[in-house]
């Protein structure tokens, strides 16, 4: 089954000290019977407490604070997730909005960095008739996986 890491950073730089900011966040990936969540870290400039609940739509959502003045504020979010997409025949696409790089990894696109496991099982998965993409956001031209591993 393949194995997705996942590091997404939002950051927020103010032209002066800004003070009391409220945030919401939702960078929490699904748990479902679809795809297991093995590991995920969540960095917040200022180590916040993070109030997680669930939205009427059953999301997590997480609402935080930052009392002190600050003039930058990051949100580095790493998740590492298992999908059972290969054995799920409802699933029919993937998009990669971004892989980062790791050990063994190199890059195929300036946000997906694979290692040769990352491509056996991009293969497998092709192999399947699912269909594999590469959008970072959702206004971005669909880039088909199968054409970065050749």
């Amino acid at each position: 089954m393949p194995r997705f890491n996942i590091h997404h950073i939002t950051k927020y730089t103010y032209e002066g000290p800004v003070r009391d900011s409220a945030n919401q966040i939702v960078l929490f990936p699904i748990k479902d019977e679809y795809q297991e969540v093995l590991k995920q870290e969540l960095t917040i400039t200022g180590d916040p407490l993070v109030d997680v609940y669930k939205d009427y739509y059953e999301n997590e959502v997480g609402s935080f604070t930052n009392a002190e003045p600050h003039i930058l504020l990051i949100i580095d979010s790493v998740k590492d997730a298992f999908t059972l997409a290969a054995e799920v025949p409802e699933i029919r696409s993937i998009n990669f909005g971004g892989i980062r790089g790791k050990q063994g990894s190199r890059m195929v696109s300036k946000a997906i960095a694979l290692t040769e496991e990352d491509i056996t099982l991009i293969r497998e998965l092709l192999n399947k008739g699912i269909e594999l993409e590469v959008r970072q956001v959702p206004t971005d031209s669909r880039l088909p996986v199968e054409s970065l591993i050749k």
